[in-house]
Parts: structure tokens; C-alpha cells; sequence
């Protein structure tokens, strides 16, 4: 767990993602699907920047 300190494993809120490429021999796991955003979602995003001032 992330926090060494708590004396209860799963006690608290914190979420840590490790998003970093595996090298063969550190996980078994399958590795996921890439996600991607959708052209209306793009173009919703893209739509947002300059009401937000971020273009």
C-alpha cells in the first residue's frame, strides 16, 4: 500500500498509477488496449481552448 505509516493496509484514499513500459519477467499480467479519445471528443476538447483561455 502507499502508505507505510497507516497501521491498516487499504486504510485511506491514495491512488497511485504506475503507467511505465514492463520489462519481460516483471509482470505476468497481460498488457492492456491503448485508449483512445474518440473525433467528437477530440472535437468537444478542441472546441473548450479558447473559452478556457488555452490557446
Amino acid at each position: 500500500y502507499l502508505d507505510f505509516a497507516s497501521p491498516v493496509s487499504g486504510l485511506g484514499s491514495k491512488l497511485g498509477i504506475d503507467a511505465t513500459n514492463k520489462w519481460p519477467g516483471e509482470t505476468e499480467r497481460e498488457w492492456g488496449r491503448p485508449i483512445r479519445m474518440s473525433e467528437e471528443v477530440k472535437q468537444r476538447v478542441d472546441a473548450m481552448w479558447q473559452e478556457l483561455d488555452l490557446d
